[in-house]
C-alpha cells in the first residue's frame, strides 16, 4: 500500500495495482461524477409543450425525447396521464381525438415524439356517445 498526497489534506489515497482498483478521493469523485451524469440525463430526457388549446374545445399536448433511449409509446403514455389529469382538474373526462407518434430510426435529431389531441367532455356526454356508437 502506497500513500500519495491527494487533493484534500488528510485524505488517504490507496492504489491496489494488482486488481486495478482505486479507492479514496478519486474513487469518490468517480461515483459523484456518475451520479451527476445520471441525474442530468434523467431530468433532461424530454421537452414538452404542456397542454395547448387548439380551438375552443380541443387541446393538444406534445412531447419529444432528447435521446433515442425512450420510445414514442412511453412518451404517449405520459401524455395520456397529463391529459387525463388536465381534464380531471376541470371536472371532466378525457376524450382522445387523435394520436400522432414519431417513428424510428432515432438518430440525427429524429428522436421519439408523440402528440395527443383531445377534448375534455362531461362524463355523462361521453357515456351517451359511446352507447349510441358515436365518437
Amino acid at each position: 500500500m502506497s500513500r500519495r498526497p491527494g487533493p484534500s489534506a488528510g485524505l488517504a489515497f490507496r492504489c491496489d495495482e494488482s486488481l486495478g482498483l482505486v479507492t479514496g478521493y478519486h474513487s469518490l469523485m468517480r461515483v459523484v461524477w456518475v451520479l451527476l451524469t445520471a441525474v442530468a440525463v434523467l431530468f433532461g430526457c424530454a421537452s414538452s409543450t404542456g397542454v395547448v388549446p387548439m380551438n375552443d374545445d380541443t387541446f393538444r399536448i406534445y412531447k419529444r425525447g432528447n435521446t433515442g433511449f425512450v420510445g414514442s409509446e412511453a412518451i404517449e403514455a405520459d401524455l395520456m396521464r397529463q391529459a387525463n389529469k388536465f381534464c380531471a382538474d376541470r371536472g371532466e373526462s378525457l376524450k382522445v381525438t387523435n394520436v400522432l407518434l414519431g417513428g424510428p430510426p432515432y438518430f440525427r435529431g429524429n428522436f421519439p415524439k408523440a402528440e395527443v389531441q383531445f377534448k375534455c367532455v362531461n362524463a355523462r356526454d361521453l357515456r351517451s356517445a359511446d352507447f349510441h356508437g358515436r365518437r
